[in-house]
């Protein structure tokens, strides 16, 4: 048996307003994209092939989907355009479908469950499916799922219990937080601890931080929080579940954030109060009354960038970036002369040397001294990016993402001193870095 995942109904018009950027495949539910618990649905069905269609093809999904190994199912994932009957889309991938049966999941919908442990488990997920047939409308281009069966050329629609449909951004939102209070029908990502917390990798989480403390300040295991991974919990904040943290999230100080889901490459600016929201980077949406709102860097920075605009503070900056420029230029041209020394008796670790001495960093700090160009500042538009940044000090090789998140952290906390511990940061950072990421650079 064969499967196709078609995530595209007419009547979810509702996610194409409010993740009208993002392709449904990616959709998060409970840490995971929606397409990885329909293919643990197919793999707990030990369905053999599964065709992901996508009508906005993207290659970094390609490349997050190529690892198929995790799944019993073989998965081949590409673009197509937007076939919402599922009779047509049978018609058009007739080549797929071959002579199997196929079973079809049409439409944005939730059904998931953890890996089978015994041989009887799928065969009884396989016979609920058999038993759970009624014949399909004459232009099926409902959400669900289908089943055609090639003896006798008749498609089924399947009705089962675990179907979960989305059809608003308040059923998305509930059916994060319900799976968190059941997780028994779907697999959480990460470690879980005592106090109901699921980890992910490499979190760091700063002082005075509380999670899921009740009103009398005791530690309480009733509602679940996932984090991701690369999660930074910054100072004295508070996180009451049920609570979804995506990857790649900075959380500042003095954040409270309660009932929320907050998705992958966010940053929250310090002192928010967060309850019944989802946050995806910029945009803010309250499932409850159908709002959605963009923000721009400036809020969700906080004041800090405004406070750019007063004169003597820029030129405060304006002068420690024009001293700095001297300094650090001076300190490179020194490494430079200790480089030609080693350049001559250790020619072959000579693009090592510099890299761990910032060598190619001079002809930016050279543009620094005839106000071409910042020494610190946003690493991003790339095209504007200032000589040292604010992401450079947390990964040699960050994503564009990335890059935005660290540049709105930067703003919030700018400051003479947070510039002069991200240069010094850098420099040193540098000299012993390994190998392996210096030819990554």
């Amino acid at each position: 048996m064969k499967a196709i995942i078609n995530l595209f109904c007419e009547r979810d018009s509702w996610f194409h307003e409010f993740f009208s950027l993002r392709s449904p495949i990616t959709l998060p539910v409970t840490g995971k994209p929606l397409a990885h618990h329909l293919m643990d649905f197919c793999s707990n069905l030990q369905i053999e092939k599964v065709l992901l269609l996508d009508y906005c093809y993207d290659e970094s999904i390609q490349a997050q989907f190529s690892d198929s190994y995790q799944w019993y199912s073989h998965l081949e994932y590409m673009g197509a355009k937007t076939i919402p009957n599922v009779s047509k889309l049978l018609t058009f991938h007739r080549h797929y479908c071959g002579n199997d049966d196929i079973l079809i999941l049409n439409g944005l919908f939730f059904i998931g469950g953890a890996p089978n442990e015994k041989e009887e488990d799928w065969k009884n997920n396989v016979k609920q499916i058999q038993n759970s047939l009624e014949p399909a409308e004459a232009q099926p281009t409902g959400t669900g799922i289908y089943y055609y069966s090639n003896n006798n050329h008749t498609l089924y629609r399947v009705r089962i219990p675990q179907e979960k449909p989305i059809q608003s951004i308040q059923d998305y939102f509930n059916l994060n937080l319900s799976l968190l209070k059941n997780s028994q029908h779907c697999s959480l990502p990460g470690y879980k601890s005592q106090d109901n917390i699921i980890f992910g990798s490499t979190p760091v989480i700063m002082r005075g931080c509380t999670f899921n403390e009740d009103e009398e300040g005791q530690p309480s295991s009733k509602h679940t929080i996932l984090l991701g991974d690369n999660v930074r919990i910054e100072n004295d904040c508070t996180l009451k579940g049920p609570l979804i943290i995506g990857n790649n999230v900075i959380l500042d100080e003095g954040v409270h954030i309660e009932r929320s889901i907050i998705f992958d490459n966010t940053y929250i600016s310090n002192d928010l109060e967060i309850i019944d929201k989802l946050i995806d980077r910029n945009v803010i949406i309250d499932p409850y009354k159908n709002v959605k709102v963009v923000l721009d860097e400036q809020e969700l920075s906080g004041d800090t960038r405004a406070q750019v605009r007063n004169y003597f503070l820029a030129a405060v900056r304006g002068a420690f970036n024009y001293v700095m420029s001297i300094a650090v230029a001076l300190h490179l041209f020194v490494c430079y002369a200790i480089f030609l020394c080693f350049f001559f008796a250790w020619t072959s670790r000579s693009k090592r040397w510099y890299f761990k001495f910032s060598l190619d960093k001079v002809s930016g700090v050279l543009q620094c001294l005839v106000w071409r160009k910042r020494l610190v500042g946003c690493a991003y538009p790339p095209s504007d990016s200032a000589v040292f940044t604010y992401s450079e000090t947390i990964q040699s090789s960050p994503e564009p993402m990335q890059k935005q998140m660290d540049d709105q952290y930067f703003l919030a906390h700018d400051s003479i001193r947070f510039r002069f511990s991200i240069i010094m940061t850098i420099l040193i950072m540098r000299i012993f870095q390994h190998d392996e990421a210096i030819y990554n650079k």
